[in-house]
């Protein structure tokens, strides 16, 4: 749901690429983000049910007010950054320095868990983050420049124009094609890889939203990481909590199977992620 959920490095990355506006990708991702976690919300008050999993005690009302209370604050960020986007006072990035800035403040004055002297750091790791971010956005407009010398999305149109009738069988093949490259291919690299060749076939061909085109790329390279054979985030676990990662994707195969559902859906009907741009 990270990559979702604004705010989102992915959809900045592809933002990038397709040459669209980084606030409607985040807004894009809302709606979309919101559903797939009600979805999951279900397949664990599902699985709960079947499994018999322990119920913790009842919390009284007193307790459910104070811990209402502490988390208000943290929750209150994004609010403020997507608000300050869809108001128009102001850009993506200077929401998220406003966010920046007002998770310094929760985090040294509400919860009291930072100190300042945590902060060079921190500013430290975020540049290199960054820094990182900018040299795959660097590689995917070189990367781009040699797909197009070699010919390779004119070859890549005629086959998927002979395989595809239409916008949602061009969905739908894409959302196979992407799932495989997803489950061996991190999310941004996966970006790189596939949008200079998929999105002029997207937009050009098939007259698909570039928007939509996104949310959906992003949602299925998500996906692969919890697709077999390589499944990113089961080895990721299995070094945190020692749990094999063959049991553990036969416990998150039904999160799986309803993540195909809604990406189906997704694929289909426009409208989920593009509702509050358009």
């Amino acid at each position: 749901l990270g990559p979702i959920i604004p705010p989102s490095i992915m959809f900045v990355i592809y933002s990038v690429m397709a040459q669209v506006p980084v606030s409607d990708m985040l807004i894009a991702g809302l709606i979309p983000g919101v559903i797939l976690t009600a979805v999951f919300c279900g397949v664990i008050a599902l699985m709960g049910y079947v499994y018999q999993y322990p119920v913790s005690p009842k919390l009284t009302w007193a307790e459910r007010r104070a811990a209402i209370m502490d988390s208000i604050p943290a929750l209150i960020i994004p609010i403020i950054m997507v608000g300050s986007i869809m108001t128009g006072l102001a850009n993506a990035t200077e929401s998220a320095a406003v966010g920046c800035l007002a998770s310094i403040v929760v985090g040294r004055f509400w919860t009291r868990e930072l100190t300042f002297s945590q902060l060079p750091v921190m500013f430290m790791k975020s540049g290199i983050y960054s820094a990182a971010v900018l040299f795959l956005v660097a590689a995917a407009s070189v990367f781009s420049w040699v797909l197009v010398f070699g010919g390779v999305p004119q070859a890549v149109t005629e086959w998927v124009q002979g395989v595809a009738t239409g916008p949602i069988s061009f969905m739908l093949l894409v959302n196979i094609i992407l799932l495989v490259i997803g489950t061996v291919i991190d999310g941004a690299p996966g970006l790189i890889m596939t949008m200079p060749i998929l999105l002029p076939i997207a937009t050009k061909v098939f007259g698909i939203d570039p928007i939509h085109f996104g949310v959906v790329a992003v949602v299925n390279l998500v996906l692969g990481f919890l697709s077999p054979p390589v499944g990113l985030c089961f080895f990721v676990a299995e070094a945190v909590t020692g749990a094999k990662s063959g049991k553990m994707f036969i416990v998150t195969l039904p999160f799986f199977f309803a993540s195909c559902i809604f990406l189906v859906l997704l694929s289909i009907f426009p409208s989920i992620s593009t509702i509050l741009v358009r």
